[in-house]
């Protein structure tokens, strides 16, 4: 967070500059506030937007520090979804908390852009001309910070949900495109009052345009001594603040529903500890349709080690998947301690996993990217969190972020978290992928361990190695089906 920060400010310091030495033109070195904003927003006199093109990139130059933050942020809560869902979700039964803080932490870089770049905007325009300041000029400033707030953040988040579903350089450009088509629409007005078209006519084509709600040289104001542009155009001040309020509200409950999706979490759960199986009955499953659980049977207890042996592709991940709640299955039952998944409880209430390919947060280290994940469930804090990244090898005092980690350091990393909260059940898909061979002998340490301390142990491999030296017993998957269990491969 503190990095995104970082990133905000600089971006509005830059921003600001760029845009007062572009734009801001005063008129014998002298400029009142009000007229300031007005040319910040896209005014300069009466704009007519005609259809010149040097106009249309005028406008969309004055818009530029908005587009670099919708493709900055554009993909902060779609990246955190899927990169870190499985650590996530696998923890908090409640999605909406989750979706919520993402909020928060979205309007919070957006407000820290958007005054840094006003401010800077001000003080470099201070400097170079004489700015006579007034009350309404404050207030209409504040109008113009709330407005642009409230697109940006609803735009960010529009980006963010529709990458969930298109992909996030998908989803940037649709954004993009539709923003700059709206736009070039703006050049119509001009065609329009040539035509002779009524005014109600005119102003109905602005009130639909979401971009035309920007230009406060387009709006009619009684706030105080506020003299906005002599515009023929009726949009009224107040409405284009609830407009985009109203976008925002609806694009946050729309993105509250999409990641509910799925229906994974229902409600938190707290559970007592004691000798528990994890039970699955004729457990099936197809994506796509595809098979990829065929009718699997399985009854594990505490205090050991299933091994689950196949070439990649067999069904490994996606039985660790369904086990654990994360997906669920499309007929058959699964208990833990007499109690079915997804009827009782929607996750397992204490587990800790490591699936291959997913990840953690880049921009943090790996003491920030546990703490974040310890905090969802509140059972430990950065000393346990400390001792878990220690236990896999790692120093917790590296200021490295975790997108600078080696492969071996990312593995024991999302190997540390897995273990840190002392879960009853923990599945490990592919452990010892990327370690050299130091790293393998101790990762299998840490393994029997957990498995000493009572731990139910899910472990895939496609090492026999692994299995013969971890596993208490071996199930051999192939297309999606166990084919042979016993001691051994």
């Amino acid at each position: 967070m503190h990095h995104e920060k970082r990133v905000v400010i600089l971006i509005g310091i830059l921003s600001g500059i760029c845009i007062s030495l572009g734009f801001i033109r005063p008129f014998d070195g002298v400029i009142t506030l009000p007229e300031l904003v007005l040319q910040l927003s896209g005014s300069r006199g009466e704009l007519s937007m005609s259809c010149n093109l040097v106009e249309l990139i005028g406008f969309m130059l004055r818009m530029m520090p908005n587009y670099i933050m919708i493709l900055v942020f554009g993909n902060k809560l779609y990246g955190h979804f899927c990169t870190a869902s499985i650590y996530v979700f696998s923890r908090c039964p409640n999605r909406m908390k989750w979706y919520g803080k993402e909020m928060l932490q979205l309007i919070n870089l957006i407000c820290i852009f958007e005054l840094v770049f006003l401010s800077t905007t001000a003080i470099a325009s201070v400097l170079r001309y004489q700015v006579i300041f007034s009350v309404g000029g404050f207030i209409l400033l504040g109008c113009h910070a709330l407005i642009f707030m409230l697109w940006n953040f609803t735009l960010v988040l529009l980006v963010n949900l529709l990458a969930i579903n298109i992909g996030s350089s998908a989803a940037f450009t649709l954004v993009m495109v539709v923003q700059m088509i709206c736009t070039a629409a703006l050049s119509i007005i001009n065609i329009l009052t040539k035509m002779q078209i009524k005014q109600d006519i005119i102003d109905v084509f602005l009130w639909l345009n979401p971009v035309a709600h920007t230009v406060l040289g387009w709006h009619r104001s009684t706030l105080l001594e506020v003299e906005l542009v002599n515009s023929r155009y009726s949009l009224n001040l107040v409405t284009s603040i609830l407009i985009p309020a109203l976008f925002c509200i609806v694009t946050v409950v729309m993105g509250g529903l999409l990641i509910q999706k799925k229906d994974l979490l229902a409600e938190d759960m707290e559970m007592e500890t004691f000798d528990m199986k994890l039970i699955a009955n004729n457990i099936h499953k197809k994506i796509k349709g595809k098979t990829i659980l065929n009718d699997i049977s399985l009854e594990m207890e505490t205090g050991n080690i299933y091994g689950f042996w196949g070439r990649n592709g067999s069904g490994k991940t996606m039985l660790f998947r369904a086990l654990s709640g994360l997906m669920k299955i499309d007929s058959g039952n699964i208990y833990w301690n007499d109690k079915e998944l997804h009827k009782d409880f929607a996750v397992l209430p204490s587990q800790g996993i490591v699936l291959e390919h997913a990840g953690l947060y880049p921009n943090k280290t790996g003491v920030e990217n546990l703490l974040y994940l310890a905090q969802l469930k509140g059972v430990i804090g950065k000393r346990e969190v400390e001792e878990a990244i220690q236990r896999v090898g790692l120093d917790p005092a590296d200021k490295r972020v975790f997108g600078k980690y080696s492969m071996g350091m990312k593995q024991r990393l999302v190997i540390a978290q897995a273990i840190m909260e002392k879960p009853d059940v923990i599945m490990l898909d592919e452990p010892t992928n990327g370690l050299d061979e130091a790293g393998i002998k101790e990762i299998r340490q840490l393994i029997e361990q957990e498995k000493e301390r009572g731990a139910l142990i899910l472990l895939a491999s496609h090492n026999q190695e692994d299995m013969k030296i971890l596993a208490d017993q071996v199930y051999k998957i192939a297309d999606g089906r166990i084919e042979r269990k016993g001691t051994e491969l």
